[in-house]
């Protein structure tokens, strides 16, 4: 194991590797975020993908909400568990403008934090191509909707996603072992890397990357201009022949898409800047990278957590279904105390019935 994972014991060009920590408050909303992403998002995937509720829309929508949870756990557990249980090995960043530690890693923990971090990436990378995909069907529907109802179904949705998932999967598991490859055991268990951790196609993966996260953010924004303008002259967008109920639909729908579609350029603008910092087309601004360091990944979790708001607010389904099941839990709570006092009069009743 410790061939595969190249534990060279030379301490000499050992570059210690070291993870920013922001500050506490961020780290605790991090995770109370994730938190509440994983409960909303797991009543969110249950009610969508009831038989009766199923469409293709809110299939994507159900897979969206899954790898929003998938990028938030992951993505926070490192900050959270330095800050927890290695508090004594933080260092204090004097540079940062937002407070903040260095940690310097150990190697039995990058090994387990980085494929954490990787696993964490490719579920936003999935996210944005969800999100990618969902603008895209429903321009379809909007500009051909005799066309999407006879082709776009359930199944087309499902092998869509599925192979989203395994070409994704499939990018980061390559680049996770190669980086792993990389590390190696240090003086005292500190997490090392070598020169080839900054190689080209590392460079070349995380710029590719990046770039085609940005244009996914463009696609998205041309398409969400796009539904706005159909929504605004809906008497062309929606052909005459439905019914006012299946218009009323059509649109509550492309709302939604409309919805989730702002959040989730607002969410990525930090990304964005930090790609554009990164890129050489314009002088490094150190602002902007510690802003990202200790603000990118909340911003997703606040997109996420916006996400079920609109869920909320547009599926009158999803109110009624918690509604029912919080009127439910209230009753329950209310009937146990009666229960066992009338149980008690009960036994008072017999007690003096004998005496």
């Amino acid at each position: 194991m410790d061939e595969f994972f190249g534990n060279h014991e030379n301490n000499d060009t050992c570059e210690q590797s070291d993870l920013f920590i922001p500050s506490a408050w961020i780290i605790f909303t991090q995770f109370g975020l994730a938190a509440e992403s994983a409960i909303v998002n797991t009543i969110v995937i249950v009610i969508f993908l009831r038989p009766k509720n199923r469409t293709p829309s809110t299939i994507l929508l159900s897979a969206l909400a899954a790898s929003d949870v998938l990028t938030a756990i992951p993505a926070q557990m490192p900050y959270f568990v330095a800050y927890i249980f290695h508090y004594d090995d933080l260092e204090v960043d004097e540079y940062g403008y937002f407070g903040g530690w260095v940690w310097p890693e150990l190697y039995s923990s990058c090994i387990v934090y980085l494929p954490l971090s990787n696993i964490s990436v490719g579920f936003h990378t999935i996210s944005v191509c969800l999100t990618v995909m969902l603008n895209i069907q429903k321009v379809v529907a909007l500009q051909f909707p005799l066309w999407t109802m006879l082709n776009v179904g359930n199944k087309s949705t499902v092998s869509v996603i599925c192979l989203i998932f395994i070409i994704v999967v499939s990018i980061i598991a390559w680049v996770t072992v190669t980086d792993n490859g990389l590390l190696f055991k240090g003086e005292d268990d500190a997490c090392c890397y070598g020169e080839l951790l900054d190689h080209n196609y590392t460079k070349g993966f995380n710029t590719s990357l990046n770039n085609v996260i940005v244009f996914a953010v463009l696609g998205v924004f041309l398409c969400t201009a796009y539904i706005c303008w159909k929504l605004w002259t809906d008497e062309k967008s929606i052909t005459k022949n439905q019914n006012p109920i299946a218009k009323r639909k059509t649109r509550r729908s492309a709302l939604i898409i409309v919805l989730l579609s702002v959040i989730f350029i607002l969410s990525e603008l930090f990304f964005i800047l930090r790609t554009i910092n990164q890129s050489r087309l314009v002088p490094i601004v150190p602002m902007i990278e510690m802003i990202n360091d200790s603000f990118m990944l909340l911003s997703w979790q606040v997109g996420f957590s916006f996400n079920f708001v609109i869920y909320l607010i547009m599926s009158e389904n999803l109110r009624n279904i918690l509604k029912s099941f919080f009127m439910a839990l209230f009753r329950c709570k209310k009937e146990t105390p009666l229960r066992n006092t009338s149980k008690w009069t009960s036994v008072s009743d017999n007690a003096s019935t004998h005496i």
